[in-house]
């Protein structure tokens, strides 16, 4: 079972990257449980997504829309086998996502992710909360 320093630098990995746009290596980083439960998201097939498969077509397709994406932590807390990571993602709307056409506009969404690492250090499982509705309108 990973300390809870290690499940952070493994968090930590995960947006690094993301930000990087290695959706194979993140995918990597995923149990074959994976289970995402969104509380506010505008994509229907984040609620209850299940499944490494699932989550890199998910990431895959964000990344298509969003090129230039890169998350900044502000910053993580963890307890056993949970880290809360507040971040901040910036990219730019260059493709169709959660229903809205590309906007090709800056976008910023700052958010607050809960995410579980299992005992072989995969992410397991995700709670997110974020404004995605607001940032819309950017």
């Amino acid at each position: 079972m990973p300390s809870v320093e290690q499940n952070k630098e493994i968090v930590r990995r995960w947006y690094e990257l993301y930000s990087q746009g290695d959706i194979d290596r993140l995918s990597e980083l995923h149990s074959d449980n994976l289970v995402s439960h969104a509380v506010n998201s505008p994509v229907p097939e984040q609620h209850g997504m299940r499944g490494r498969q699932a989550g890199r077509e998910l990431f895959a397709a964000h990344r298509a829309s969003f090129p230039d994406w890169r998350e900044e932590i502000d910053f993580m807390i963890g307890e056993g086998d949970l880290v809360a990571v507040f971040h901040t993602g910036r990219g730019t709307h260059r493709g169709d996502f959660a229903g809205r056409r590309a906007t090709n506009r800056p976008t910023a969404v700052t958010a607050l992710d809960v995410i579980r690492i299992d005992d072989d250090g995969k992410v397991v499982e995700h709670w997110g909360v974020n404004p995605w509705q607001e940032a819309q309108g950017q």
